[in-house]
């Protein structure tokens, strides 16, 4: 919930329909001892068909697959056990409770899962009940499967997604990867012509971006730019040492200084529209195999492509794996200050806390900003003759040789009177405009009453499931469900 406190100026700006300078401000720094408390365990079955057993906290914690320290985060895949036919290698997915619209995503890893059979991700998607994936989208930051060296960055979206209109080496220094039949995986969408199905917009980074070479270097840092406002979605690497100076602990980033991404998609209304993407989460996971390992077992493995599945070596070989594990010594989320962008502010999300069917996502209400411009100059004149009323007022009363006990008095319940019809007033045009209190993180909470786009509501939308409407604040944070997702 958000904390009460002063409007800040950029909120009333945004309630009026003005825009100020914006800059990145840091919202959450993840890594901590804390860090698992900010997250949901998945638990449920791999809908990318891995050769996995995703367990819960307790579970994790007991086995020492999960460690959190003030300085650095480990999860990590079981590698000690023989499995059984049909048996998935314990490992671990986790993803934020903590949904976003927008956002800078710094991410430091000193080492990443590396090996045979490994499908390893760190990543972003959105969906809800009734936005089943990939509706809301989904954007796989770091990717890699097998030996591979070169990161994947990909988007996933529904159809009408396309980065045809870009080229390698101009808008971004990394390459296309390849499709089924073609040099250019460009096309978002799950069934895009010549490109292997579900395959989305791929691009490919520099050598030991990924896998060994990149642990060996000690890591890297990670940034993934998501800017539905600009129009794109940029991602960076720097390997370990490398790194921009304003990345530094207390530095403001500045993105617009550090040259081309190695991987950059295009959000334009004509190609490919921002809101293909929207109330994302970010993902941790080591799958093993799955559609994305097993697709390419014989290309990438193909001397034990011969002797055994992809399957059966994860089942038959656990000390393959005692490289299967993130290392993770920074995590922060930055997010811009200001008004919310155009559209932004209306995508809302309902977040279950326990059991209900799920119901559909309300119709967001349409903020009134003519109302609004022609209100707040009436409400100003207003207040400015409430003052001149009670001073002449004062000055009458002194005149007429009343006491200065009862002037005083009375002079203040006119006062008193006239303030709080001013405030009633005002409240009904900041209702229009859809804010009452705004915290100094620039977070709008919402009274009883209409749901608003872009606020929070103080009130239940569904007691009974006992379900609460969450919506997009100024910065473009929402809480995020509590259900389980189709995924990669």
């Amino acid at each position: 919930m958000a904390r009460q406190g002063k409007t800040p100026l950029s909120a009333w700006c945004a309630c009026f329909g003005l825009r100020l300078a914006s800059g990145y401000v840091l919202r959450e720094s993840y890594v901590g001892p804390e860090f698992f408390s900010k997250f949901h365990f998945w638990t449920s079955a791999d809908p990318s068909q891995g050769t996995v057993e995703y367990v819960g906290f307790a579970e994790a914690m007991r086995l020492g697959m999960a460690q959190a320290s003030a300085t650095s985060v480990r999860i990590a895949a079981e590698s000690s056990s023989v499995l059984s036919d049909g048996q998935g290698r314990k490992s671990i997915r986790i993803q934020s409770k903590n949904a976003y619209n927008a956002g800078l995503f710094i991410a430091r890893f000193d080492h990443a899962p590396v090996g045979n059979g490994v499908w390893p991700a760190f990543w972003m998607y959105g969906e809800d009940p009734v936005h089943m994936w990939p509706t809301w989208g989904e954007y796989d930051i770091i990717e890699g499967v097998h030996q591979q060296s070169h990161v994947r960055t990909s988007l996933h979206s529904t159809d009408s997604c396309s980065q045809e209109t870009l080229f390698a080496g101009e808008d971004f220094s990394g390459h296309w990867e390849a499709g089924d039949s073609t040099s250019r995986a460009d096309i978002c969408g799950r069934d895009a012509p010549k490109q292997y199905f579900n395959q989305g917009c791929s691009q490919r980074g520099a050598a030991d971006s990924f896998g060994a070479g990149f642990n060996a270097a000690g890591g890297g840092t990670y940034a993934a730019e998501w800017d539905p406002v600009a129009g794109h979605i940029k991602t960076w690497f720097w390997p370990v040492g490398s790194e921009p100076y304003d990345l530094a602990p207390g530095s403001t980033p500045n993105p617009d200084s550090w040259g081309l991404p190695y991987s950059f998609f295009l959000l334009d209304p004509a190609t490919c529209p921002p809101e293909h993407f929207a109330n994302m989460r970010i993902v941790l996971n080591i799958n093993f195999c799955g559609d994305l390992g097993e697709g390419r077992w014989e290309e990438l493995c193909p001397d034990l492509a011969k002797e055994m599945t992809c399957s059966e070596f994860v089942a038959r070989n656990p000390s393959e794996f005692a490289e299967s594990y993130w290392s993770i010594s920074r995590l922060d989320v930055y997010q811009k200050v200001g008004p919310f962008p155009p559209n932004l502010g209306q995508r809302i999300m309902v977040d279950f806390e326990a059991e209900g069917p799920p119901q559909p996502t309300p119709e967001p209400v349409r903020t009134n900003f003519a109302m609004v411009w022609l209100g707040v100059p009436l409400f100003l004149i207003g207040v400015a003759g409430i003052v001149l009323v009670a001073r002449v007022e004062y000055r009458r009363q002194r005149a007429g040789g009343l006491s200065e006990a009862w002037n005083n008095q009375r002079n203040m319940d006119i006062v008193v009177e006239e303030a709080r019809a001013g405030v009633d007033y005002l409240g009904q045009q900041l209702h229009a405009c859809g804010t009452s209190v705004v915290s100094t993180a620039g977070e709008i909470v919402v009274p009883p009453g209409p749901h608003v786009p872009g606020m929070q509501a103080s009130t239940p939308l569904y007691p009974a499931a006992q379900m609460h409407m969450t919506a997009v604040n100024s910065v473009g944070q929402v809480s995020s469900p509590r259900i389980p997702s189709r995924g990669m």
